[in-house]
């Protein structure tokens, strides 16, 4: 027996774990033999050699390190892999896979026992530990098992490591660079397959590079207040000819060569052309990287050609594979799927089309995997059951709500009653025409509150705005009861005369609205009021006001307040949200001024929990600080690529960079370039969830734009990536570009 028949017999799924374990890198101090898989292999060839007939030590050997991937993070301090307790998850996986360990002959319970201890026993954890936990593992009856397995549990070196692997028959040599510490992965599928959810699954605690052509076309689409469609739109055949101009994309001239129609845009050529820079940069930018995705369709052997580019040079350093997405025979499905995607997209105001004929292309273009292309290893994912399962629980959903609708619509005509669906139509048409909404707001029949004379519109977006704002006691603000329906609330206000009507604003102030929630402003002496801890609102206006413990007194007053958005057919006030709260427009008899930046000098404060973190030291920020000093003894300044910058003063701009960002990251020390006026300001914002992906890449160009201004003809790019936790920034100035990456510690 050896790892490889072992591996051989195990089920599909726990083979899958395992062979992924090459991802879970580790400290060469300790496994100079490099990634976890290499020291199971290692592992588990010794306890085949050394103790031929213990079935436990053996099974202890193959499941003790499995627990790695799951809980793989690196030391900020030291910049080396850890995976603290990883023990526990190993344990966890010999409790679901124990037949399979009972089938090799093995007793579960043992292996467990020496799967948990194995890190203990380890000579800097057993010389420390005290004889009152000692005792426990020694007095158990197989402690002699885990002192055998503790013999081979070992880092290897690499002689006796390519011997294993010679012996386990397995391609993992170091010499041919199979799965080493560098794969690319190259992503071969149409669109709407699953290629960004299995990146998701695939790297959960790995950050892969990761080139996406679409990613780009995004971003400059954005730049030019554009869509992804935008930047594949031809002028009209035999409509539009040469020399016309097109009010949004500019002149119609004769197309690049290469291109499937005769006539483009010069706008849409030039976008293009950004993005092909941005790609090309990209691309360079991923050289030397450990893990690269390439994620496009890559459907034919010259795109795949294409894409391996990223490694061109270091062919040999890498692991190159193929992830084949399987279409054939479904490709009606993945119509159907993307026409959903676009669908959902539009409802989001963006607009991402890919007609049928441009599938068809794709399917037609689909070369099969070959191996003059070079790669090591062709991995197949299937999701078209899954695929089948979603469009047949859509298609149900449709259905049944087609069958509501109808008979909802029929009892409605009959009742005389205008639709839900009818109002929302007619708000939408208002929306549309108002400057300040149009784009930002969609109306659905499900937002829609009808009263005697008003129809409000009360989005998901402002529900969870003053969920927010009103039912969080570490916050400042009156707080609703937890559970009241605030679409019933507010159903029950709109059937309430208003108190204000004036200025393309209705309000109603302080009116019953039953046992609704708390007050959240009170009253003291200004002099109290001035000794309580300041606080910066996180609204647009940042009024400073003063907070103080305590505890809101129970009100049924409630305030509305609306913005008028025009007359419907049915001669109905439409409005929309602006706010809504707990409580009237007095204190103590004392008028609440509109502006909260007066409180304090009225005797006004804000009551917060006693508990509330905003009465406290920021921690945050002591956290943030210490991070920082870590950063500074390992920083090596940002990695910029200079690609092709070839102007003088590529050494000064590039010290000014790396004397903005430090620590080669973005952090609360930026705050000016968030357009706030102090740290404090922007970790407020932060924690209340105002800093969303578009500021943070409005801030990166900011701040490198003082370095590199627009005035002088540079142009910089900012995008985010791996769940926002990165970034990239391309600095382009006529045919010269430069670039770095970016970490954002926000």
């Amino acid at each position: 027996m050896s790892f490889k028949s072992l591996y051989q017999q195990s089920p599909s799924e726990l083979k899958k774990i395992v062979i992924d374990q090459w991802k879970a890198k580790q400290n060469p101090k300790y496994h100079p033999e490099g990634n976890t898989l290499k020291h199971i292999i290692i592992v588990t060839d010794r306890a085949f050699r050394d103790f031929p007939d213990n079935k436990n030590v053996q099974l202890a050997a193959y499941f003790h390190d499995l627990g790695k991937l799951s809980t793989y993070d690196i030391n900020p301090k030291t910049g080396q892999p850890t995976s603290y307790y990883h023990e526990k998850e190993s344990v966890n996986l010999i409790n679901k896979f124990d037949s399979f360990i009972k089938q090799q002959g093995a007793d579960p319970e043992i292996v467990k026992y020496i799967v948990q201890n194995h890190m203990k026993i380890k000579p800097d954890t057993w010389g420390i530990m005290k004889t009152s936990k000692k005792d426990p593992i020694i007095n158990d009856p197989n402690y002699q098992n885990l002192e055998k397995f503790s013999t081979i549990d070992k880092g290897g070196i690499s002689e006796e490591f390519k011997r294993m692997q010679k012996l386990a028959g397995i391609k993992l040599n170091e010499d041919e660079k199979v799965k080493a510490n560098k794969a690319i992965y190259v992503l071969v599928g149409p669109p709407a397959v699953g290629k960004s959810t299995w990146i998701k699954q695939t790297f959960d605690k790995i950050q892969p590079f990761v080139i996406n052509r679409d990613d780009i076309v995004e971003k400059v689409a954005k730049q030019y207040n554009w869509t992804y469609d935008d930047l594949f739109q031809f002028p009209i055949k035999d409509v539009e000819k040469e020399g016309d101009i097109h009010k949004k994309y500019g002149t119609v001239i004769k197309s690049p060569a290469g291109s499937r129609e005769p006539l483009s845009y010069d706008k849409v050529i030039e976008a293009n052309k950004k993005v092909q820079d941005i790609f090309n940069q990209r691309v360079t930018q991923g050289k030397g990287k450990e893990n690269i995705v390439v994620d496009m369709t890559n459907m034919s052997a010259g795109a795949r050609k294409g894409a391996l580019k990223a490694i061109e040079g270091a062919e040999d350093e890498y692991h190159k594979v193929a992830v084949v997405f399987n279409f054939k025979g479904a490709e009606d499905i993945i119509k159907k799927m993307a026409a959903k995607r676009s669908e959902e997209m539009k409802a989001q105001g963006k607009s991402k089309t890919i007609p049928p004929e441009a599938f068809d292309r794709m399917f037609s273009n689909f070369q099969q995997i070959s191996s003059e292309e070079g790669f090591d290893e062709v991995v197949q994912v299937d999701n078209m059951e899954k695929f089948k399962q979603s469009l047949t629980e859509n298609k149900i959903n449709k259905m049944i709500k087609q069958i509501l609708s109808e008979e909802f619509s029929r009892m409605q005509k009959l009742a005389g009653i205008k639709l839900n669906e009818d109002v929302s139509q007619e708000i939408q048409t208002l929306i549309d025409k108002n400057d300040f909404l149009k784009g930002k707001v969609t109306a659905t029949p499900s937002d829609v509150i009808e009263g005697d004379k008003f129809v409000l519109l009360f989005s998901e977006k402002s529900l969870k705005h003053i969920a927010e704002r009103h039912l969080d006691g570490n916050k400042p603000g009156s707080l609703f009861k937890s559970g009241v329906n605030l679409r019933d609330v507010a159903k029950k206000i709109l059937n309430i005369s208003p108190s204000e009507q004036a200025s393309g604003k209705v309000k109603w102030l302080g009116v019953n609205g039953g046992e609704v929630g708390e007050m959240g402003v009170a009253k003291a002496s200004p002099e109290e009021v001035a000794k309580m801890k300041d606080y910066t609102m996180p609204d647009k206006g940042k009024e400073q006001v003063k907070i103080a413990p305590g505890e809101r007194k129970p009100t049924s007053e409630v305030s509305l307040i609306t913005f008028e958005l025009g007359t419907l057919e049915n001669g109905k006030k439409a409005l929309s949200m602006n706010t809504m709260f707990p409580g009237g427009m007095k204190v103590d008899g004392v008028e609440i001024p509109m502006d909260r930046g007066q409180f304090a000098s009225k005797g006004l404060y804000f009551v917060v929990d006693p508990s509330s973190s905003l009465l406290k030291e920021n921690i945050l920020k002591i956290i943030n600080e210490v991070l920082k000093k870590y950063r500074k003894q390992l920083n090596e300044g940002l990695n910029i690529s200079n690609g092709n910058y070839e102007l003088p003063d590529f050494e000064e701009k590039k010290t000014a960079l790396n004397q903005m960002f430090p620590y080669g990251d973005i952090d609360t020390d930026h705050y000016q370039y968030f357009g706030y006026d102090s740290e404090k300001e922007l970790i407020d914002a932060i924690g209340f969830g105002e800093v969303d992906s578009s500021r943070i890449t409005n801030a990166i160009q900011n701040a490198t734009e003082t370095i590199f201004p627009e005035e002088e003809g540079f142009k910089v790019d900012a995008i985010l990536y791996y769940g926002d936790e990165k970034g990239n920034v391309s600095i382009i100035k006529g045919d010269d570009t430069l670039g770095f990456d970016i970490n954002i510690s926000l």
